[in-house]
């Protein structure tokens, strides 16, 4: 199971709770009066790997930096709200995403950017535009949703959040299919290669011939001894071996 932590930012009001809320159950709750910050687990699937996930909603009230820089060093990836109905919490967001580039000591932190309450369309004053456009500088993903209208976006923001983690935490994990299909075809070439090795003509012994007796095929380990060289009655090099000497009666 894969641990991922995300954190939860932006000004008050923006529907940070809601999000956690809607995300974690399905419900939509409007008001919150939270006076400490929440952390909520649950588990999901997100490219076919069982994902642990924490997600900590810090409250918005004013607190120790040390505490905020704490958090950021924790969460391996950021939702940053805003809402289309406050251009103050819009403004907020660019100052939020340098403190957690600063704290992370890289700019390509995980981090999904997302509009809120685009169901108040008679009271945005933010545009999309410019929010895709603040999300192109901050070099983050954008989502414009509405927490209490649909459970849908909600849960695809944060699926798109885990998995840009999950590509970070393991940057030279081979992709899943294609992995597969180059083991498959590896294992089908190294098939072939055995039974093509079947087929070939198995390698003889070699074997040696007397001279004269190239019809006769006689092993290496079998090679015969100067006794029965003498029995057959020829020598090493094809001659008839000369007669023992007998010593003579005379000279006896």
């Amino acid at each position: 199971m894969v641990p991922v932590k995300l954190l939860v930012m932006g000004s008050q009001d923006t529907g940070k709770t809601a999000l956690c809320v809607r995300f974690v159950t399905g419900r939509f709750i409007g008001d919150y009066d939270r006076k400490k910050e929440m952390t909520y687990k649950c588990h999901r699937v997100c490219n076919q790997e069982s994902v642990h996930l924490e997600i900590l909603d810090r409250t918005s009230k004013e607190c120790p930096q040390a505490s905020v820089e704490s958090c950021i060093r924790w969460a391996d990836g950021f939702l940053l709200l805003y809402s289309i109905t406050q251009r103050v919490s819009f403004l907020e967001v660019e100052p939020i995403k340098k403190l957690i580039d600063h704290i992370k000591q890289s700019p390509a932190a995980p981090t999904v950017l997302i509009a809120n309450k685009a169901d108040l369309e008679t009271g945005r004053e933010v545009t999309t535009e410019e929010g895709q456009n603040l999300a192109k500088d901050l070099r983050c993903s954008f989502k414009e949703l509405s927490v209490s209208e649909t459970a849908v976006a909600v849960e695809a923001a944060v699926v798109q959040l885990i998995s840009l983690v999950m590509a970070q935490q393991r940057p030279l994990l081979p992709d899943r299919p294609s992995y597969m299909v180059t083991v498959r075809h590896a294992l089908t070439r190294k098939l072939i290669r055995s039974k093509t090795m079947q087929c070939l003509p198995q390698a003889q012994s070699p074997i040696v011939c007397w001279p004269g007796e190239a019809h006769k095929t006689v092993p290496v380990h079998v090679l015969p001894t100067p006794a029965q060289t003498c029995l057959t009655g020829k020598g090493s090099h094809g001659r008839t071996p000369s007669s023992p000497m007998r010593p003579e009666i005379g000279s006896m």
